[in-house]
């Protein structure tokens, strides 16, 4: 059944207020839902114990953490091939690379549990969007598939690094050095910049639209995150197997874009620049060739009908060289 973006159900500000302080006990005044994964070894369990607490300390982080363990996501600690973490969707649960470090390494160097810390940052609001739109794909057809999916992880690095300068203000200064000096670090510097220049920008949601807006100047994150939605668009028309419709048919509109990328607190903070992201090229256009002639590519296949194994533009063009049985009597 397809059904408009606008109607599926966001997270509001009302619903993050009413959850109760994470205590590791309850939750809604229930047993609490387990935040952190069972077959955790004790040592792993105390370090993700202090970084949650620490976390805590800065209002949006707070609600992102209360809205995990309240959907039922649980943390764990294991190594990650490409570093950072894992969003394991089926399951609910996150995964953030330890480095294949022994916890005795991990816990007495400021600099892993930095990186640990910031992992932790971007895979609560990557989760955050996944509670708020994880039937995208049923909705959105594929070229707003891919720019909800940039818009999505512009906004990661954009509220990562408005956390961290929180937290930054809170004494933890190893942990902005070290977001600073990662492969996306001149995004948190934009963010930066804005906030020493024009403080009031920082309530104001300036310094994360600079952010944000930051992420789109390296085409590289866009072709790579570009290549991520075409292979899921692939996966899942491989799974579909020609049994009826993949994608969704709808266009996103601006007010649903600033609406999906509200922070935790309800500040839509993309409203000032939202007419612009559907139609400048600054933040549309594809820097790969490829990726766009793969995108073409699905397009047509979602546009055409299969049948055995063969694209037609129309069933009835499939009919004619493929007729059903019955009517060749």
């Amino acid at each position: 059944m397809q059904t408009h973006l606008s109607s599926k159900p966001f997270i509001t500000l009302e619903q993050t207020e009413s959850l109760e302080p994470i205590a590791f006990a309850t939750l809604l005044g229930h047993q609490q839902i387990q935040l952190f994964d069972d077959a955790l070894q004790a040592q792993h369990h105390e370090l993700l114990y202090d970084l949650v607490s620490d976390l805590s300390l800065v209002n949006n982080a707070s609600i992102l953490l209360k809205t995990a363990a309240h959907h039922g996501y649980s943390f764990v600690l294991s190594f990650v091939e490409h570093g950072g973490y894992v969003l394991d969707h089926l399951n609910k649960c996150l995964i953030i690379d330890n480095f294949g470090l022994d916890m005795d390494i991990l816990g007495a160097s400021d600099y892993y549990q930095a990186h640990l810390f910031i992992s932790l940052i971007r895979g609560l609001r990557d989760i955050w969007h996944e509670i708020r739109m994880g039937g995208i794909y049923d909705i959105l057809n594929p070229e707003d598939i891919m720019k909800i999916e940039r818009f999505r992880a512009a906004d990661i690095e954009a509220v990562t690094a408005s956390i961290c300068w929180s937290m930054r203000n809170e004494g933890y200064v190893e942990l902005w050095r070290n977001l600073i000096s990662g492969d996306d670090g001149d995004i948190a510097i934009a963010y930066m910049r804005e906030g020493e220049t024009t403080p009031d920008s920082l309530s104001g949601g300036k310094a994360l639209r600079t952010a944000f807006k930051q992420w789109f100047t390296d085409h590289n994150r866009s072709d790579i995150c570009d290549h991520q939605a075409l292979e899921m668009m692939d996966l899942l028309l491989l799974e579909n197997n020609g049994s009826g419709r993949v994608f969704g048919q709808h266009a996103l509109n601006p007010t649903q874009i600033s609406g999906l990328m509200a922070l935790p607190d309800g500040m839509r903070y993309l409203c000032p620049m939202k007419n612009r992201l559907l139609s400048d090229m600054f933040y549309t256009s594809f820097g790969d060739d490829i990726n766009q002639a793969h995108l073409f590519h699905i397009m047509r296949e979602v546009a055409s009908h299969m049948s055995f194994g063969v694209s037609f533009q129309n069933p009835d063009l499939a009919s004619k060289i493929f007729p059903k049985e019955t009517a060749l009597f």
